[in-house]
């Protein structure tokens, strides 16, 4: 693997998982954070010039979906994970600070449409809608979706449709909760899958300990670090014909297209140089890499960065 003349933040999946089960509150949090690169950046050509002239690139998610983004319990104040890896990176590529804000997801689209962040980098899945609304996406990884249960109910469910008649938490408005009521509308009949939205994921996953919901439907890698923190839960990935794999993208708005296609062409250096490979590793999240060629600006559309 080449060397890598990026800086990152290190973290390990274990002390990101645990930061679920010990950090329930964050969600509620708006705590802005700064990550300082190290060593010698590229010019920040091909940035917009308001955050050229800051050196700050301001980055929102919730930090509680290890091992994309969460915290380490020593030190609750900075994200940890593969997001805030990635960014890091990407600041010293680029020659820009970033600075992280902890937003709990009904926040994260609305204050990206306001300014108050210059970029979603956590939560946001990719759809053909976003690409042709208000956001520039760019994929950073491509994940299955799953089921977070309690290890003794688990037994005999192998997809979502075995969750006829059961509830199953979804985040707000995401499209999780799209794909729920679509399999419950095409499998269940009259006995559907009862839906229970959540703001983030540190509350369903207490919710699923407590047995109020008997699901949580989340990334793979996500309920994969929360069963490595509890021997009490167990995951079960949904099968593709029921949704298909997804990527997680960083989503900026269209007023700021050329802030998405810098954000590209930084993540295709990482990933030609080998730092993407390593960080995604470094996190237990080789399987959920995007090849090079993926990492493009709305790449289910095609549409032009700044464009509808």
């Amino acid at each position: 693997m080449p060397s890598r003349p990026f800086a990152k933040l290190t973290t390990s999946v274990t002390g990101a998982c645990v930061a679920v089960t010990l950090a329930v509150s964050l969600g509620a949090c708006s705590t802005g954070t700064t990550s300082e690169p190290t060593g010698t950046g590229t010019p920040a050509s091909g940035l917009p010039e308001q955050i050229a002239a800051s050196g700050a690139l301001e980055l929102g998610a919730e930090w509680s979906t290890p091992p994309i983004i969460g915290v380490d319990p020593s030190n609750t104040s900075q994200p940890v994970g593969i997001a805030p890896d990635l960014a890091a990176a990407i600041g010293t590529d680029l020659g820009v600070t970033p600075r992280w804000r902890n937003m709990q997801w009904p926040a994260q689209l609305p204050g990206l449409q306001s300014g108050a962040v210059d970029a979603l980098f956590g939560q946001i899945s990719d759809t053909r809608e976003r690409e042709a609304g208000e956001f520039d996406l760019v994929p950073f990884i491509k994940t299955t979706e799953s089921l977070l249960m309690s290890s003794d109910t688990a037994a005999g469910i192998t997809s979502l449709a075995d969750m006829c008649g059961k509830t199953v938490g979804a985040p707000v408005g995401g499209v999780q909760v799209t794909s729920v009521r679509a399999v419950s509308d095409e499998r269940c009949g009259s006995d559907p899958i009862k839906i229970s939205e959540f703001q983030g994921g540190a509350a369903a996953v207490n919710a699923v300990r407590s047995g109020a919901i008997s699901a949580w439907l989340d990334t793979t890698p996500s309920q994969m670090s929360a069963v490595a923190a509890d021997p009490e839960l167990t995951s079960v990935v949904v099968p593709d014909e029921e949704i298909e794999p997804i990527y997680t993208a960083i989503a900026v708005s269209k007023k700021n297209g050329s802030l998405a296609t810098a954000l590209a062409e930084s993540l295709r250096r990482l990933s030609e140089n080998g730092t993407y490979a390593e960080i995604l590793a470094d996190n237990g999240a080789t399987e959920s890499a995007v090849t090079t060629d993926e990492i493009t600006v709305n790449p289910l559309t095609g549409t032009p960065a700044g464009t509808k």
